[in-house]
């Protein structure tokens, strides 16, 4: 996935990966934040500018595991902000697992609200299965 996006964006070097942030607390608990580590190894590999000062997580929010979409949109609704003004470029937001998309989703609205240009890429290290319904025995 990460092979692929750098061969989409070719030479465009006007390009800024964008961490999702976490909130300090989790990240003081944590002790890193997964998406900048990821996002830095891509940045560092590829050329591309990381900048984690961009986007901040200005709400923490509860554990997503085990919401359901609409749950999981409604605790991260206001959770991010702008750090700073920035001058617009081209994002790749970086995150490390996408479940439903409410985080991503979260940080694209912010940034589209605030001017960025589209498209805004998401790139991701996993991707949770899709949720099959439980069978149903006669």
């Amino acid at each position: 996935m990460a092979a692929r996006l750098l061969l989409d964006l070719g030479d465009d070097r006007s390009v800024i990966l964008l961490p999702v942030p976490l909130h300090r607390t989790r990240q003081r608990e944590r002790g890193f934040n997964q998406a900048e580590r990821l996002a830095r190894v891509i940045g560092r590999t590829a050329g591309i500018a990381v900048r984690a000062d961009i986007l901040a997580r200005v709400r923490p929010s509860v554990s997503l595991t085990g919401l359901d979409v609409e749950a999981r949109r409604s605790a991260v609704t206001g959770a991010f902000r702008l750090r700073r003004p920035t001058p617009w470029a081209s994002f790749v937001l970086v995150d490390d697992v996408w479940t439903t998309g409410a985080t991503s989703e979260a940080c694209r609205h912010i940034l589209l609200e605030q001017g960025a240009p589209e498209p805004l890429r998401v790139l991701v290290a996993a991707r949770t299965p899709a949720r099959q319904p439980a069978r149903l025995r006669n």
